[in-house]
């Protein structure tokens, strides 16, 4: 989905310095109660587990549709068999 001022999309391993900043700042996490700073090495597992790959989604019964791909074939966008 994208708009004048924001795409909003999957994560990938590209994004991972900004999105580690904004999970290991204090200011960002302010509001939540159970935060701790990360590590870099546990922020990476975290983003492990929530990065599927191709290969897991159609694992699980998953099946890639380019004309589901909606931001120019950049993204892997699933749907159910």
């Amino acid at each position: 989905m994208e708009t004048e001022r924001l795409i909003l999309r999957v994560p990938t391993y590209d994004d991972f310095g900004k999105l580690y900043s904004v999970h290991a700042n204090p200011e960002a996490n302010i509001f939540n109660p159970g935060w701790k700073k990360p590590s870099i090495e546990e922020y990476r597992k975290t983003l492990d587990k929530n990065i599927p790959s191709r290969k897991t989604a159609e694992s699980l019964g998953l099946k890639y549709d380019k004309k589901f791909d909606n931001v120019g074939g950049e993204r892997n966008v699933y749907y159910f068999k």
